[in-house]
């Protein structure tokens, strides 16, 4: 507060005071040159209230509430906002994943690998995340095996769909998984999955049991996965390890899958 003003701001009548603070909060700085934090210029401001309510000034005003301030405070809040956007900038455009990392996610990790638990888990995940609109981290954990069915198109193809989805009895081909046949078959790739659950645990993501698998002899037997649940923040993550299995140069997150990304792939 020192500048070129009177060094005696304790002493300055409100409106006078305020107009300095106008000033002082639209260009103050650390001691290096740098814009302060939000935490920190809102510990700048208490400080100063504190100060001046202090002996020995021991001044009856509130830098925070008090009308005096207005003006003051809302250069104040203004400094809040800039700080929040040079901190917090938007984001850019949402990733899409390309066709040419579709292609690669599919030939170079999932078809390969449909007999290992993980790679399994993750292209139901994948098919899953381009079909059905339940996107959520939080409601992707709570679905249980009994959360699907199983029927039949009015052609005889084969379709996967959520249990509570607003059509039960066909399906509507935009929240449902349709047999496309291929190696990369969505509806093959989940009646496999289903099969390799554990019987004894309830939860549609389950804990791959990877220790059965350090001999590919041992691939056909045993249980593919363990009576544990998948928590909501590994299944946040699942795009990332896709990502790095497939050896992408991008890596994505969830939110990058858009809705029927595997029909376009499947041959």
């Amino acid at each position: 507060m020192a500048n070129n003003h009177n060094h005696k701001f304790e002493f300055l009548e409100d409106d006078k005071l305020c107009s300095l603070l106008r000033e002082f909060f639209a260009s103050v700085r650390t001691k290096q040159g740098k814009p302060y934090s939000r935490s920190g210029i809102v510990n700048v401001r208490s400080g100063l209230n504190r100060h001046l309510q202090a002996p020995p000034y021991n001044r009856d005003i509130n830098l925070m509430k008090d009308t005096a301030f207005t003006t003051a405070n809302r250069v104040f809040k203004g400094q809040i906002k800039k700080t929040t956007r040079e901190s917090y900038p938007k984001s850019e455009t949402k990733l899409t994943m390309t066709q040419a990392d579709i292609d690669q996610v599919y030939n170079g990790y999932f078809i390969p690998n449909l007999d290992h638990p993980v790679a399994l888990q993750h292209k139901v995940f994948f098919d899953l995340m381009s079909c059905l609109k339940q996107k959520s981290r939080e409601s992707l954990r709570d679905l249980k095996k009994e959360s699907f069915s199983i029927g039949l198109t009015e052609n005889g193809q084969e379709f996967i769909q959520k249990v509570d989805s607003d059509s039960d009895t066909d399906c509507d081909g935009k929240d449902c998984i349709v047999a496309e046949g291929g190696p990369g078959c969505p509806v093959a790739s989940f009646k496999k999955y289903i099969a390799n659950l554990n019987p004894d645990c309830e939860w549609f993501f389950q804990k791959p049991n990877i220790g059965i698998f350090q001999n590919p002899n041992d691939y056909l037997h045993g249980c593919w996965y363990l009576n544990l649940p998948i928590g909501k923040n590994t299944i946040g993550v699942f795009m990332k390890e896709i990502s790095k299995s497939a050896g992408l140069q991008t890596i994505y997150n969830n939110s990058n899958i858009k809705s029927k990304h595997y029909p376009i792939m499947i041959n």
